[in-house]
């Protein structure tokens, strides 16, 4: 298996925090929760969990979100080291190896945008 197929669930929320930290997006915090939501539809008192991930990054455009969700999508100068994603895969791969869809929310230079990945 390649370093992107994600067969363990703690490899896909490293990739996650990777990405945070890629010079591209420069977080300096991340954090990871679990929020729990709708308990009446799951008959859980707590309700259904969903994993939240979030980092002060610099954020995306709406086009490259939207490229971003897309397979195989890589922006990266195959020459910079400091950077990790050379194949576009990574955080497809590890999402949806951590749960059913993903919705993205991100801004940048006063633009917000919002992204589903099912």
């Amino acid at each position: 298996a390649n370093s992107t197929s994600h067969t363990w669930a703690l490899g896909a929320v490293a990739e996650l925090i990777d990405n945070a930290q890629d010079p591209d997006c420069a977080a300096t915090t991340v954090r990871i929760d679990v929020a729990y939501e709708n308990p009446a539809a799951t008959g859980d008192e707590r309700g259904e969990p969903r994993l939240v991930v979030a980092d002060d990054g610099s954020g995306c455009s709406r086009a490259t979100l939207k490229a971003m969700l897309s397979m195989g999508f890589c922006a990266k100068d195959a020459a910079d080291l400091r950077t990790i994603g050379r194949y576009g895969n990574g955080f497809k791969s590890g999402t949806m190896r951590l749960g059913r869809d993903v919705l993205v929310f991100t801004a940048a230079r006063g633009e917000r945008s919002v992204g589903l990945l099912s």
